[in-house]
């Protein structure tokens, strides 16, 4: 490998002459020897050539530039970044060094899209993704720091009162953006593979509360009754509260079901994989009386037609609020608990404890990962837990007793 100043012979005067740029001359991973012309200055030249060395030794041993190496090569020319293609010490496809952001943010869409994500999960993580790019001002790969990120989340945070999950949910999306970029051998590493999520069960900004069974029953009957309401009728709008609170099923899997979901013989609903949380696909068992009622909404419907036709998730909270305060029952009780969709998902868990099922059945029930989040997050404790608990108590009570509180 040299560093050298070519001569050229000046056609004016006939004397030579040293061009104002240095070169390198060097022999590559396949022996050939190669010229390409760096800078003005010898340092910057002897950095060239140092950097362009490791390249070459990259390519020999098969390994990925390292994140000096990478940004290095985002500084460099063009031109130069051509011709270590045609040489093959660059894969055409590794340009993530020169393409904007926006270029690779584009193919991770494709690819999410490619893989069966719904349009939901893909449009909020790229919505994610480009968030913290705008407010970080980040252009190129070069460009991200982890510091910077961790900085501009924080900063969201305290601005709009973000809650530790929707913190998270943005880190990871970032995350998994960078981490898809390493995969796809565009970059050596991720530079924000070590920050760390918050701790959710610190700052829940939204503690939801289960249905007393009698509540259940007296919003079902209230609202089986009620006038039409973001167009849905009232018994429609029962059934649907009902099968949430019957099945645990979250709203964006009921948005999901067809007719031909139900399968009211076998008494199971069909959940696909591309609208399930963990992203397989599901079956979910009916109450009797449920697949009877399901059956009687199904018949003589096409096929492929959705079950329920319920408005948007904003309309949808506040049908709901409608119905439970037409119900006289309260959205947010003294405790500070709410009363939202989701909270029929914690009805549903709380009710299956209450039945005595054993806490494994429970979570292969929910469909949960984790037994912590199906005993701890979604299971609650009822009145009518309280009172059968304190009943179950020894009898301390004696004979002497209850005779004296008879003769007084």
């Amino acid at each position: 490998m040299r560093v050298y100043q070519p001569t050229y012979r000046d056609k004016r005067t006939g004397r030579y002459r040293q061009q104002h740029k240095y070169w390198l001359e060097f022999r590559d991973h396949k022996s050939m020897l190669r010229r390409v012309p760096t800078y003005r200055y010898r340092s910057e030249a002897d950095r060239f050539a140092r950097n362009t060395a490791a390249l070459v030794r990259c390519r020999q041993t098969g390994t990925l530039p390292d994140a000096g190496l990478v940004q290095w090569l985002g500084e460099i020319p063009e031109v130069t970044i051509r011709k270590f293609q045609e040489w093959d010490l660059l894969s055409p496809g590794r340009t993530v060094v020169r393409d904007p952001l926006s270029v690779h943010l584009e193919d991770f869409e494709h690819s999410l899209r490619a893989k069966g994500r719904t349009v939901q999960h893909v449009r909020e993580t790229v919505s994610a993704i480009r968030q913290i790019c705008n407010a970080c001002r980040f252009s190129y790969w070069r460009e991200i720091s982890a510091s910077r990120v961790e900085a501009c989340l924080g900063d969201l945070r305290e601005a709009k009162a973000l809650s530790a999950r929707t913190y998270n949910q943005k880190l990871k999306a970032f995350k998994y953006f960078c981490a898809w970029v390493v995969r796809d051998g565009r970059a050596a590493d991720s530079p924000v593979k070590y920050l760390a999520t918050l701790n959710v069960k610190d700052d829940r900004r939204r503690i939801r509360r289960a249905l007393e069974p009698e509540e259940a029953r007296t919003l079902l009957r209230v609202t089986s009754s009620a006038k039409y309401r973001y167009g849905m009728d009232g018994p429609s709008r029962a059934l649907l509260y009902r099968l949430a609170m019957e099945t645990g099923l979250r709203a964006r899997e009921i948005y999901s079901l067809t007719i031909d979901s139900i399968d009211a013989q076998e008494r199971t609903i069909a959940i696909a994989a591309a609208n399930s949380k963990h992203r397989r696909d599901d079956t979910v068992f009916l109450k009797l009386e449920m697949a009877a009622l399901l059956s009687q909404r199904t018949a003589g419907r096409t096929v492929g037609a959705p079950l329920f036709n319920p408005p948007c998730r904003t309309n949808l909270a506040k049908m709901l609020r409608a119905d439970l305060r037409e119900a006289g029952i309260s959205y947010q009780d003294d405790q500070g608990r709410y009363l939202d969709f989701h909270s029929f998902r914690h009805t549903f868990g709380t009710w299956l404890t209450r039945t005595g099922v054993h806490p494994k059945v429970a979570q292969i029930i929910m469909r949960h990962s984790d037994i912590n989040l199906t005993m701890n997050t979604y299971t609650h404790v009822l009145r009518e837990h309280e009172t059968r608990a304190i009943e179950g108590l020894p009898d301390l009570g004696t004979g002497n007793t209850h005779r004296e509180s008879a003769s007084a």
